[in-house]
């Protein structure tokens, strides 16, 4: 049969002819399982003779050569139907981007390999602008954090020499009152350099380096105003000593109260003075937690806007349209042991609700595809040496 493309005079030729023939076998085959019927009916009625064989030989002879005739008969029209079937397939195929020498298969390829391409270029601008967003979060977090540490260093050291104070305070008798009252007033108040001096910080770095830091941190320092800091210092300290001055006339009262009181009287009075120096010390603490809680939360707040300024500057607008993409994984297999890596992940997840018929069916082949699918849709992957996940980017064509 020529390969050729039938004409309209071939195909009419055909589908007569074929029709003629097809009506023939058609008859021959009724004809065929009419006398098979009859056959069957007198089996199952009278059951299997010698006789009854002979005639079964000879009905499936006769079904054997016409079976034979009829395939001759009509395999040059079949053929040339096979023919046209392939000439049409043929076609197609030089469209179907499955076929991977046609050239929508090639063109696709190459808008793949453009997306492909795009994509990393992406991904490497949000890795660049993400390691930026990073450092700048890590400088801002060392300077929150220095905040703080100063504060917490310099609060201590505020609330350390009031509570000396104070128990310069407690220890005031009756025969030292006038001596300690003196001292007390008469006490100069001041904030040595050397203390501030002494501030040594520490941080978690990762993303700066250890010369950055240590410019961070001189920068820092030479951002302190000192005079300021001691003016703070200084004026706590002072405001407390007042408190104190102000509370030696009840203090000499209560211990002239105590030396003239009998034994019970002065045991309570003694208790109640210990109250009074706990309370004292207790406010003390707290009033320099709340100042270094309320130090914290002002280098949090300020912290939260700088990184958020920082995120916002950091955003780049991509000026590359990249074509509409289908993402999806492919697994490729490194070693043997993959295989029963991937059975073992199918037929946890989809396979051991399967029949035994259905298994049987089912092939390695189906099971990566599988595996893939899953990695797309969930993110769920095996983790393994054996085998690894590639990215798969295909662009979609839309009208």
């Amino acid at each position: 049969m020529t390969t050729e493309i039938a004409t309209q005079d071939q195909l009419q030729e055909i589908i007569l002819s074929g029709s003629e023939i097809l009506q023939s076998s058609q008859l021959r085959v009724s004809k065929a399982i009419s006398v098979g019927d009859k056959l069957l009916a007198e089996i199952q009625e009278k059951g299997m003779s010698t006789d009854m064989d002979e005639r079964c030989n000879k009905f499936l002879v006769n079904c054997r050569n016409a079976k034979s005739e009829i395939e001759t008969q009509r395999k040059p029209i079949t053929a040339f139907f096979d023919t046209i079937r392939k000439q049409f397939t043929e076609n197609e195929a030089k469209l179907d981007p499955k076929k991977l020498d046609s050239h929508p298969a090639k063109i696709q390829a190459y808008r793949d390999k453009w997306v492909a391409k795009l994509r990393a270029e992406e991904a490497e601008k949000q890795r660049i602008a993400q390691a930026k967003i990073d450092k700048e979060n890590e400088i801002i977090d060392i300077k929150a954090s220095l905040e703080v540490q100063l504060s917490t260093y310099v609060n201590n050291h505020i609330a350390e020499r009031k509570q000396k104070l104070q128990d310069s305070f407690n220890k005031i008798t009756l025969e030292n009152l006038e001596e300690k009252s003196k001292a007390l007033k008469t006490l100069a108040i001041e904030y040595q350099k050397s203390h501030f001096q002494a501030f040594s910080p520490n941080w978690l770095r990762k993303h700066v380096t250890q010369e950055e830091t240590s410019v961070l941190l001189d920068e820092f320092i030479a951002s302190k105003d000192f005079n300021l800091i001691a003016a703070v210092v200084v004026d706590e300290i002072r405001k407390f000593k007042e408190e104190l001055i102000e509370k030696l006339p009840s203090l000499k009262k209560s211990l002239e109260d105590m030396a003239k009181a009998g034994e019970a009287e002065k045991a309570r009075l003694a208790k109640e003075k210990q109250e009074r120096e706990a309370a004292a010390a207790k406010k003390l603490q707290e009033e320099a937690e709340a100042k270094i809680k309320s130090d914290q939360e002002a280098a949090e707040v300020k912290k939260t806007a700088e990184q958020t300024n920082a995120l916002m500057n950091n955003l780049e607008l991509n000026d590359t349209v990249a074509p509409e993409t289908r993402d999806g994984f492919k697994i490729t297999l490194i070693n043997k042991p993959a295989i029963a890596e991937i059975f073992t992940f199918w037929f946890q997840r989809e396979g051991m609700t399967l029949s035994l018929e259905e298994l049987e069916k089912k092939s390695i082949t189906q099971m990566k595809a599988y595996c893939e699918k899953v990695a797309h849709k969930s993110g769920d992957m095996i983790v393994s040496d054996n085998l690894k996940y590639e990215p798969v980017y295909k662009a979609v064509n839309r009208k």
